[in-house]
């Protein structure tokens, strides 16, 4: 983007029919008076979607919207096919000037991260806020899975720890009546308690709404 932008005098026809305006960045700036609703339009949009507070980067924007302004009233000029004054227009030099204008406003927002891509990337899918929104969601969903699970880890702890202090605290009679033996034991740890949590340990790593899966894949 050019960094100073000349615009001769005699192309406004004196200052009787200037009007100033403010740029972006605070400086002043003259206009055709049927200009000035377009920029103050302009102006307000920009500075209302994009918060810049350095002051290089509010002159860049300076620069963009001054040639904004250019491309605007070349292109008023070449519908029109004359100028404010009613003198014919060079088409070909105008439209190359738009060209470039243009060429260089897409490089500088790119830069400032005004095109299409960085808004995207704001406020999309990818962006940060709706990041957070996913993130909460899932955080509450794995905290629902994980007390549910801790429930039932719980009550399989209860039920071993039962086991155990009947086999400590029984004699060989009431072992029989109750399955406590150290063999009846382990098969009950083997076909009851580790099923269990083996169902537990899949869903957690395999479900892709509330388990292990939603937080390795993209979030």
């Amino acid at each position: 983007m050019p960094k100073d932008i000349e615009i001769p005098e005699e192309e406004f026809g004196g200052p009787s029919k200037l009007k100033k305006v403010k740029l972006p960045s605070g400086s002043s700036f003259e206009l055709f008076d049927e200009e000035v609703k377009w920029w103050t339009e302009r102006v307000k949009k920009y500075t209302t979607d994009f918060q810049f507070t350095n002051v290089s980067d509010l002159q860049d924007l300076d620069n963009i919207m001054i040639s904004e302004l250019l491309i605007h009233r070349w292109g008023s000029f070449i519908s029109k096919q004359e100028d404010f004054y009613g003198n014919p227009v060079p088409e070909d030099t105008l439209q190359k000037a738009i060209r470039d204008h243009i060429k260089e406003i897409r490089l500088t927002k790119k830069a400032l991260g005004m095109d299409r891509i960085a808004r995207e990337r704001e406020t999309g899918e990818s962006s940060i806020p709706a990041y957070l929104d996913r993130l909460r969601e899932k955080a509450k969903a794995f905290g629902v899975l994980r007390n549910k699970q801790h429930a039932q880890a719980m009550e399989a702890m209860n039920d071993i720890k039962l086991k155990v202090q009947l086999y400590y605290n029984t004699d060989e009679r009431e072992k029989n009546e109750l399955d406590v033996h150290a063999d009846d034991v382990l098969v009950w740890l083997r076909d009851e308690i580790i099923p269990k949590y083996d169902v537990l340990d899949e869903y957690f790593r395999n479900n892709p709404d509330d388990g292990q899966k939603m937080w390795i894949r993209k979030l």
